[in-house]
């Protein structure tokens, strides 16, 4: 067996060039000299063997780039498991700080764990702060934003680009990290539980409990599972950002120009077409979102039918989930532009989940990621 201990040596400059009566600049290289020379005589094992008799014999002392290549490996590997284990402490400590620091962000309620997920840069996908999930103690779970530099730098420097599903989780209590390239996998490599019965729609509110599975028997319905995580503050920024003028999202995007559907029809086309996960992100098995204008007989009514893509085991189905009536898209007919695309982005990923959610229930599908009872 092998233990590898290194030894840093450290001399003031200054005081070894007026000690051997040299230069400054020079002190440096006279330093390094006498040390290699050290070791290279013996000096320095013979230093430690007569200080450490049980140790005699056993000691070897090297400069680095006397190491053989086997042992060169090992202390590099040691060298990246003392980086790595920093830089965990370092995550785990900046994340703990900045929630600790704005407890506002979650009324108050202390969290357990965080999921922070892969966000599209110019070159490629990155875990970020940005675009993060907090869960509470019973499975219940909010969409959060850390706006910290030192944490986008870390995660940047830890894992570099990464796909688009990818997610990092931090037990917030036990102080653990979890990766995974599939970022539904990463709740149950953390031991999250399932949210509660009892503990409302992640959504909203269901008034229906129940649903007619395939014998006719009223199976309870669960609270919603997010196959959409739509971001509403983050979809407010990259509207902002140019996107809204590209899709006519103005003051004439309103209930009352009955332009909504067409618009919002067109956005998330664009969505499915490229995504934007720290916006929209589909969760299996969903695979698309999207509207369908209708109309009467007299012409288009400004409502639309949404339906959602899902790939269910080898199956590829086009569920539709239900009409929205042109003022429907927002509460306020007055509500124009961002806002009301905001508004109206939340409805469809709302009645989405819902009925996903009841689909998979009925059908006894586990979503990805979820186990078959």
């Amino acid at each position: 067996m092998k233990v590898i201990i290194p030894l840093v040596f450290d001399y003031d400059a200054q005081q070894w060039a007026r000690t051997f009566d040299i230069g400054v600049a020079d002190a440096a290289r006279d330093f390094a000299a006498v040390l290699r020379r050290a070791v290279h005589d013996g000096a320095v094992s013979a230093a430690i063997d007569a200080h450490w008799p049980m140790m005699r014999g056993h000691v070897t002392a090297h400069t680095v780039d006397g190491l053989d290549a086997v042992t060169r490996d090992e202390l590099l590997d040691l060298l990246r498991q003392a980086r790595d284990a920093d830089q965990d402490d370092a995550l785990i400590s900046l994340i703990r700080q900045y929630l600790a620091d704005h407890p506002q962000d979650l009324d108050g309620r202390a969290p357990r764990w965080i999921v922070l997920h892969a966000m599209e840069w110019d070159d490629g996908y990155f875990l970020s702060g940005g675009l993060a999930t907090v869960y509470f103690t019973d499975g219940d779970s909010v969409p959060y934003e850390i706006d910290s530099d030192a944490v986008e730098d870390l995660l940047t420097d830890m894992f570099g680009a990464r796909g688009a599903a990818a997610a990092l989780g931090v037990d917030l209590s036990r102080e653990r990290m979890e990766f995974d390239d599939y970022a539904d996998n990463v709740p149950s490599l953390l031991g999250i539980p399932p949210r509660s019965p009892d503990g409302g729609d992640r959504a909203g509110d269901d008034t229906e409990r129940t649903i007619a599975g395939e014998s006719g028997v009223l199976v309870p319905i669960a609270p919603s599972r997010e196959i959409v995580t739509y971001r509403p503050d983050a979809a407010r920024r990259w509207l902002a950002e140019g996107v809204a003028d590209e899709f006519g999202i103005d003051e004439s995007f309103a209930t009352e120009e009955i332009t909504i559907a067409a618009r919002l029809g067109d956005l998330l086309r664009s969505l499915a077409d490229d995504p934007h996960p720290q916006v929209w992100r589909l969760h299996p098995p969903a695979t698309g979102v999207y509207l369908w204008r209708t109309a009467y007989g007299d012409g288009i009514d400004g409502g639309a039918l949404l339906t959602a893509d899902l790939h269910i085991g080898v199956h590829d189905v086009n569920l539709a989930i239900g009409h929205i009536a042109f003022d429907e898209f927002t509460d306020d007919a007055r509500t124009s532009g961002i806002d009301a695309a905001v508004e109206a982005l939340g409805l469809i990923a709302h009645r989405v989940n819902q009925a996903v959610t009841r689909i998979l229930q009925a059908t006894g599908t586990p979503q990805a990621g979820q186990s078959a009872a």
